[in-house]
């Protein structure tokens, strides 16, 4: 049992990065498609802005340009955005 438990306890940060990429994988997804459709991605990409400012330009875009992102997507593309094009991405 003991064992088991070890073997659990050791594979959980795995699986936790493995969700966490297919998130990034889908705010990716999300972002292409929504944003794409009205602007080119390139825009976004090249602004590297911080999590907060980009929340701020997705509420934006959903608030005030009428971008029918609902709240989980959000969530989804902000922290793709984050991640990937943020001040200290790759």
């Amino acid at each position: 049992m003991f064992k088991r438990l070890a073997v659990i306890a050791l594979c959980l940060p795995a699986l936790s990065w493995a969700g966490d990429d297919a998130k990034l994988a889908e705010g990716k997804t999300l972002f292409e498609s929504y944003c794409g459709a009205c602007h080119s991605i390139m825009l976004p990409k090249s602004q590297r802005l911080d999590r907060n400012n980009w929340a701020w330009v997705v509420d934006d875009m959903v608030n005030e340009m009428g971008c029918g992102i609902n709240e989980e997507e959000q969530v989804l593309i902000i922290d793709y955005l984050a991640e990937n094009f943020g001040p200290n991405s790759k």
